[in-house]
């Protein structure tokens, strides 16, 4: 299979079959919250650029922290990614119970520097984003 052939297919994949949302943003808000029972990190985060899933330009994504993680070894952890205030990432969260994610295989390695491999490929296959 050549590149172009990959990228095409994870395009599709984006655009028809994942649930969430691809976004650059900065974490403004970071609160340990509750979620049916499990801490949850609360991340409120400015949209600087987004691709899929954003409506409006603040938008909250959870990742769960990194000793619940370990013990639990839940499908679908985060992997315990403690993410910044005032940082700027990359994410593809995904929708779980109503609420975008951050997830074990997020492309975005749960959080990655904009400028990195994940958000330059993701360019290559999306083009390029949206701004508010």
């Amino acid at each position: 299979m050549t590149l172009d052939q990959i990228r095409n297919e994870k395009r599709e994949y984006f655009l028809n079959e994942f649930n969430g949302a691809a976004l650059v943003g900065k974490i403004v808000k970071r609160e340990r919250v509750n979620v049916n029972d499990f801490q949850m990190f609360r991340y409120t985060i400015r949209i600087k650029e987004y691709w899929l899933g954003i409506k409006f330009p603040t938008v909250v994504v959870y990742g769960e922290p990194e000793e619940q993680v370990f013990r639990s070894l839940r499908v679908g952890s985060s992997c315990g990614f403690r993410l910044a205030i005032g940082k700027t990432y990359f994410f593809t969260p995904y929708i779980y119970e109503n609420k975008l994610q951050i997830g074990l295989c997020d492309f975005a390695g749960g959080g990655s520097d904009p400028s990195s491999y994940p958000a330059t490929e993701f360019r290559k296959i999306m083009g390029e984003a949206n701004r508010f």
